[in-house]
């Protein structure tokens, strides 16, 4: 999982864009809710397989800019 961080539009928000390449992400849609430890800091806003490399997905979500993200903050996506 890697994270890479670019600051949105909206001040309210940062936006970070996730690849996932060994993770099943059945259940995962445009609009799901992302949480931290239970509680919602954001959304998905879009998804995609990666053209070069069709076991990887490029995730894109939406985390409330007050949302405690670090380097070492790991993704998983569960249903």
């Amino acid at each position: 999982v890697l994270w890479l961080s670019s600051t949105g539009n909206r001040a309210d928000f940062h936006f970070y864009t996730i690849y996932f390449q060994r993770q099943s992400l059945d259940g995962l849609q445009v609009g799901g809710d992302v949480t931290m430890r239970g509680i919602k800091v954001g959304r998905v806003e879009d998804y995609e397989i990666v053209a070069d490399n069709i076991n990887r997905v490029e995730v894109t979500v939406r985390v409330d800019r007050n949302a405690p993200v670090s380097q070492n903050t790991t993704a998983i996506v569960q249903r």
